[in-house]
C-alpha cells in the first residue's frame, strides 16, 4: 500500500526534473558586446581640415533630456569596405578618451537587430551604413550614419538621447578624444582641446575638434 502511494509522488517529482531540464535548454546566454579599447587606438581616420568635428554631450540632467551629438565631416579617405559589415557581424563602439587616455564614457551599437518593425541597419547602396533606432534601446544611440567618400569628403554621424545614454564623469580632462571603433580594427576619431571647446561642466560638454 505504501508503495502505491509514492508512486505519484515518484511520478511528480520526475515531472519536475524533466520541466527544469526543459527550460534550461531554452535559455539563451547573453553575451557580453564589445568595448571600448582600453587606450585610444592608432591610425584613427579623422578631419582634414580643423574645426570640422563637433562634440556635444548632455548628461546628469533629466535623464529624458540626455543628449549625444558626434559629427565628423572633411573625413579621410574611406571606403564602404572600411565600415565592415554592421547590419550582420560588425559591432561599433563609441569612445571618449580623457586626458590621461583612459575610457571615461562609451556606447555600444551592436550590430544587425531588429529596432521595431525595422531593421536597425541597413545598407546605404554602395554609399555606406545607417542605423536608426528611435527608441534607443542599445545605450541610447537612435542614429548612426557612415558615408564613404574621398579624401576630405568623408562623413560621419552618432546621435543618442534619452534615458538610456550611459551616464557621463564630466568635466573632461583635455584634451578629450572621442573614436569611434569599428569590430574589424577601423575606426574614426577627433581631439577636442581648449582652443575649441566651449563647454566642459558637470552636465555639459561642447565643442569643435582641434583648430
Amino acid at each position: 500500500m505504501d508503495a502505491h502511494r509514492s508512486r505519484p509522488t515518484t511520478d511528480r517529482a520526475r515531472l519536475v526534473l524533466a520541466t527544469v531540464a526543459a527550460a534550461a535548454l531554452l535559455v539563451v546566454p547573453v553575451l557580453a558586446g564589445a568595448a571600448c579599447a582600453p587606450a585610444p587606438l592608432d591610425g584613427c581616420r579623422h578631419s582634414t581640415v580643423p574645426g570640422k568635428s563637433r562634440l556635444i554631450l548632455r548628461s546628469g540632467v533629466r535623464p529624458d533630456k540626455q543628449t549625444l551629438v558626434w559629427k565628423l565631416f572633411r573625413g579621410e579617405a574611406t571606403q564602404t569596405a572600411y565600415y565592415g559589415s554592421p547590419t550582420t557581424t560588425d559591432e561599433y563602439d563609441f569612445c571618449i578618451y580623457g586626458a590621461d587616455d583612459t575610457v571615461v564614457y562609451e556606447a555600444a551599437i551592436p550590430p544587425g537587430g531588429q529596432c521595431g518593425a525595422r531593421k536597425c541597419w541597413n545598407a546605404i547602396g554602395d554609399r555606406g551604413f545607417r542605423y536608426r533606432d528611435g527608441q534607443g534601446r542599445n545605450d541610447g544611440i537612435t542614429k548612426v550614419r557612415l558615408y564613404r567618400g574621398d579624401e576630405g569628403r568623408t562623413r560621419v554621424i552618432v546621435k543618442g538621447r534619452g534615458v538610456n545614454l550611459p551616464p557621463a564623469d564630466m568635466p573632461f580632462g583635455l584634451p578629450t578624444l572621442v573614436q569611434l571603433q569599428a569590430a574589424n580594427g577601423h575606426c574614426w576619431e577627433a581631439s577636442f582641446s581648449s582652443g575649441g571647446v566651449t563647454r566642459n561642466s558637470e552636465t555639459r560638454f561642447g565643442g569643435r575638434s582641434d583648430p
